[in-house]
């Protein structure tokens, strides 16, 4: 028994149960995994713009999966409600109390769009047992359209070694490198132990991964197996984006609480000063750009929530603005249809602006 403890052990695999349309196939994916030691976590716990139906649906979807297949734990709750001062409050509650809730030595997290490769939990856990020091490891992500067809042309990116240390594959990415590309880092799985030693959870997400957890051990790959990401129109992302959500609060807030910098000393005082002044300055360029992208959208209630506290403050914010409206300038049809909606819709967001409590 102990003997496949250590050969086998267990894995746990949580997934969000949100779209009934897609969530069959993820999970489906999961159950039909070469590697057998896996205990899976439903979180049934659709996101709170979804109507009561879609929930219903969700939850028969995930008590059928549960009663059919004995590695399947259900973690149910109330959802809290839904607010863009914090829009992932449900997502990220979710993950905390399952991965705390899990067995596994390792674990992944992924949602209902996306699906694994037959064999991708056992290389996963092969690349863990190759080199002790590993805390994290991925397979290859494809990007595919509701078609099932690959969206990205000629690979471009994901090219690493086997194994190496996290930090220099973060400095790749930070740097504009070759060595990593996703959506997220819902591709990694990780060694449960350490993740939580290294603080876990915060809502600023991928950025946590990628400065807080990633650089400190070993990281590995196989390009061999697949993680498969869907490109759709109902991805909560692109609707964030379309609110104004710019994760400003929560970036600065993981630079402060995770004490980040002093982490960081140990691959040299001034790398780690000026990594964080980097995470800075591009997360208010980022929050620029979504400023113009909704400005030419005509989404001024957008604009006007990226430019709320802390935003407001930052000079370099303002100054990139002007080019970054320049940049996403639209073609004339565009900016036809942009007047024609600015001509309707800014009364009602200057009503709202001005007047918040009679929204």
């Amino acid at each position: 028994m102990n003997e496949f403890k250590e050969t086998q052990p267990l894995f746990t695999h949580i997934i969000f149960a949100w779209r009934p349309a897609l969530l069959e196939r993820s999970l489906d994916a999961i159950l039909n995994q070469s590697y057998k030691n896996l205990e899976i976590i439903l979180v049934d716990n659709p996101p709170a713009q979804d109507n009561p139906e879609i929930g219903k649906k969700v939850t028969e979807m995930v008590q059928a999966y549960a009663k059919k297949d004995s590695r399947i734990r259900v973690l149910s709750y109330p959802r809290f409600p839904f607010t863009l001062d914090y829009p992932t409050k449900n997502y990220d509650h979710g993950c905390k109390v399952a991965v705390e809730m899990s067995n596994g030595k390792y674990f992944m997290i992924q949602n209902d769009d996306d699906f694994l490769a037959p064999d991708y939990i056992e290389k996963m856990v092969k690349l863990f047992s190759e080199d002790p020091d590993c805390i994290s490891a991925a397979g290859l992500p494809i990007a595919i359209n509701n078609k099932g067809e690959e969206t990205d042309g000629p690979r471009l990116y994901n090219y690493r070694p086997r194994h190496m240390p996290g930090h220099v594959l973060t400095l790749d990415i930070h740097n504009g490198g070759n060595m990593f590309h996703a959506p997220g880092f819902t591709v990694f799985a990780w060694k449960k132990e350490t993740y939580l030693n290294l603080g876990g959870f915060h809502p600023s997400s991928d950025i946590r991964h990628m400065y807080g957890i990633v650089p400190f051990g070993k990281t590995a790959f196989d390009e061999s197996t697949v993680f498969y990401w869907l490109r759709h129109e109902e991805q909560f992302n692109k609707f964030l984006n379309n609110q104004g959500w710019g994760c400003i609060w929560e970036n600065m807030d993981f630079l402060k609480t995770w004490k980040i910098e002093e982490r960081w000393r140990k691959f040299g005082y001034d790398l780690a000063k000026k990594l964080v002044a980097d995470i800075r300055r591009k997360s208010y360029q980022y929050s620029a750009s979504l400023f113009a992208i909704n400005f030419w959208k005509g989404n001024w209630i957008a604009c006007f929530r990226l430019s709320s506290p802390p935003t407001c403050y930052n000079f370099l914010y303002w100054r990139t603005i002007p080019g970054k409206i320049i940049s996403y300038f639209p073609p004339w049809k565009n900016r036809t249809m942009l007047a024609r909606r600015t001509f309707h819709l800014l009364p009602l967001t200057l009503r709202k602006i001005i007047r918040p409590s009679s929204s």
